[in-house]
């Protein structure tokens, strides 16, 4: 004996779950982080937002940029204080910004 075909009939229908069923019954498929980022990364990228928002990033990161120059000369500014304050007190003020 080989292969037997399965016709189709009114009553064939009866021997297999329905989609509904199965569907019920199966594991949710489990989403990853990569189809996620991709799922949103390609609706930003298609999205007419996105010359918006590109602007914004680039003006935030213009304004990151000046406080961490600005921290910079406040960290220098402190520095050179701290170097003049540890000198001896027998420095002549005029010495001490010519250390500095």
């Amino acid at each position: 004996m080989g292969f037997v075909p399965l016709l189709w009939s009114p009553n064939t229908e009866s021997l297999f779950p329905s989609v509904q069923e199965v569907a019920e019954f199966a594991r949710p498929e489990a989403v990853s982080n990569e189809q996620v980022f991709s799922e949103v990364y390609h609706s930003l990228i298609h999205s007419p937002a996105l010359e918006t928002l590109l602007n914004l990033e680039h003006k935030y990161s213009l304004a990151v940029g000046g406080i961490i120059e600005q921290r910079r000369r406040d960290m220098a500014h402190l520095e050179d204080r701290l170097v003049v304050s540890w000198l001896p007190n027998s420095v002549h003020q005029a010495d001490q910004h010519t250390l500095v």
